[in-house]
């Protein structure tokens, strides 16, 4: 896993600045909670692309939520093939930042 730094730093040309790139990562991790991210890219035109582990379909639904929830991003597509399975999901999310977070 990488840095909370490093992942800064891979975002300096999606972001006018650290401090939203920051702000950025941090929602996602706290939207995570027990779910394991193993990627986050961020695209210039401020589409997201997250990939990860999920313990439980619960828990991954729970994520679902919490990234409608944040109110960063405009859309969030969530394929129905992350809750085929009930137990240690890898899924992926999709999600546009809102127009003037960037």
């Amino acid at each position: 896993m990488r840095s909370i730094s490093e992942l800064v730093g891979s975002l300096k040309g999606a972001f006018q600045d650290d401090a939203a790139a920051s702000s950025l990562i941090d929602s996602l991790f706290v939207a995570a909670g027990s779910l394991s991210l193993e990627t986050i890219i961020v695209r210039p035109d401020g589409m997201l692309n997250i990939s990860g582990r999920a313990a439980t379909r619960r828990d991954l639904l729970d994520f679902e939520k919490r990234l409608r929830e944040l109110n960063l991003f405009q859309d969030v597509l969530f394929p129905l093939t992350n809750i085929v399975q009930q137990r240690d999901i890898h899924f992926s999310v999709q999600a546009r930042l809102k127009a003037g977070l960037k």
